[in-house]
């Protein structure tokens, strides 16, 4: 049972930035359609998370007093509530902005810890300038999300994972990221991916995801040749790991030979029985002899990400302007940056699968030099490349459909319970991670013998009849067409 009374929301959300922030409603936004749902897409997919504004000043204060006015506060009615708070320049500038924003850690704090468990209100400030950890001395202890450093190109991307990484912690009873004593108590990340994949063709693959959640996530791997302690039996390790024991998802990197190997078989059966969260990253080169069949029903991630060779193209057509200028520092800066990248994409357009590093830092880096030798300059250079083009963190993208598929199959229970104690559903019910299916239906008849009568819930959109009917049949039972139903 959740906490506080049977009707009380288990989470909401609060985005938080000044009105002097320029892309404070963009981002703000994006966390919106993200956690809620999108406006331009009423029948898409969606979690439907409370998401909440702060932005705009209640009342304006004096004439000429600087930050006199701040929005209303934050309402800690939910069983969980998060706080995010966009911090740049304009907000460390307003002392009023910095009171506001201690206020509300103070008051997350004030709320308590439940028994045996850690903080359900928490405050993530979003580091967006170098000068964000000057906010207030009230959350100086509190780890930021740091997005300063990156392009602003993929500044979406992190805040979307990073967000969503800290409310599945929360959901799942588990440290905040950066709380050191918790974090030591607590022993490894909670959000551990399990890294499915075929030794043939598939290892290179898997060092890159590998190298990229260590240097730009805080999530946690599992990978059989690191993480299964020697002397230990492989085999029951791995069908552990797989079904959830120690891991919160699954990554499929489906190459070539992925489905002609039995363990990376087992692995995704093993999973899809256990209902862990799953994303299949579909990077078949040439053909499969037999596709898996066990490997639909989840969310699926092309790689080579699309519009990768675009984002090159562009990027080098965008660069080469610096060359024609009339201008030797830019020509001989631009000229640099061109050839190491149209050196290097001459080989990774074969092979963009061992790109391990996004071309969008290398283009902060240039940036970075000229605006070291002449900010004019550097400025005037911007104008002349016009707006960055779309970031290439592919990486970044992959983990944000799985951190998203963490995040649904730890909400969307807590949301069944909420709204069968608001509508006084008196019947069992049990919230699935993803629609069922035929393999999944082993497992749902198996809880039925031990709970009669139980409702299954999955997630939308509603299956097609067609599915239903094969289900139904699959499972005959007088009650089985009333066993599926569809949160909507």
């Amino acid at each position: 049972m959740m906490e506080g009374t049977m009707h009380t929301l288990p989470l909401r959300v609060f985005v938080v930035w000044h009105p002097g922030f320029l892309r404070g409603q963009g981002l703000a936004e994006a966390l919106y359609r993200h956690l809620c749902h999108d406006p331009d897409q009423p029948a898409s997919r969606a979690l439907r998370v409370p998401v909440r504004f702060r932005s705009q000043p209640l009342a304006m204060g004096p004439a000429g007093a600087a930050g006199a006015a701040v929005p209303a506060g934050v309402e800690l009615d939910a069983a969980r509530t998060v706080v995010v708070v966009l911090v740049d320049d304009a907000m460390v500038a307003d002392p009023v902005w910095g009171a506001y924003v201690a206020g509300i850690q103070t008051q997350c704090l004030a709320a308590g810890t439940p028994s045996g468990g850690y903080p359900q209100h928490r405050l993530i400030p979003v580091s967006l300038c170098a000068n964000a950890f000057k906010l207030a001395p009230e959350i100086a202890d509190v780890n930021f999300l740091r997005l300063h450093s990156l392009p602003e190109a993929q500044q979406t991307q992190g805040l979307l994972n990073g967000v969503t990484h800290e409310l599945a912690r929360l959901l799942l009873n588990q440290p905040q990221v950066g709380v050191e004593q918790q974090m030591r108590a607590a022993g490894p990340a909670p959000v551990r991916v399990f890294l499915s994949h075929a030794k043939h063709g598939g290892l290179d693959l898997t060092d890159s995801v590998r190298d990229y959640i260590a240097r730009r996530t805080q999530l946690d791997t599992f990978f059989d040749v690191h993480d299964i302690p020697t002397g230990s039996g492989w085999r029951k390790v791995l069908r552990e790991a797989a079904a959830g024991e120690g891991v919160n998802a699954l990554l499929v990197l489906q190459t070539d030979a992925y489905s002609s190997r039995e363990w990376c078989r087992i692995e995704a059966m093993q999973a899809k029985l256990g209902w862990v969260p799953m994303v299949v990253v579909q990077a078949i080169e040439q053909a499969e002899l037999r596709g898996f069949p066990y490997l639909g029903n989840v969310p699926t991630v092309r790689w080579p990400a699309a519009g990768l060779s675009e984002y090159l193209t562009e990027l080098v057509s965008r660069l080469k302007r610096l060359q024609s200028i009339d201008d030797a520092e830019a020509s001989r800066l631009g000229g640099t940056v061109v050839d190491a990248i149209e050196s290097e994409s001459s080989e990774l357009m074969k092979e963009l699968k061992q790109l391990r590093r996004s071309i969008a830092e290398r283009v902060a880096t240039f940036v970075s030099n000229v605006q070291s030798a002449d900010p004019l300059r550097c400025q005037q250079f911007q104008q002349l490349m016009g707006p960055a083009p779309e970031s290439s963190d592919a990486w970044g993208q992959v983990i944000g459909s799985l951190l998203y598929e963490v995040l649904r199959a730890a909400y969307f229970p807590l949301w069944v319970e909420y709204a069968a104690a608001l509508h006084n559903v008196r019947r069992p019910l049990r919230a699935l991670s993803y629609p069922p299916e035929l393999l999944t239906l082993l497992s749902m008849q198996r809880h039925v013998k031990e709970q009669p009568g139980t409702v299954f819930v999955y997630p939308e959109p509603p299956l097609g009849t067609e599915e239903v009917e094969m289900l139904c049949e699959a499972a005959p039972d007088p009650g089985s067409s009333r066993r599926f139903a569809c949160h909507c």
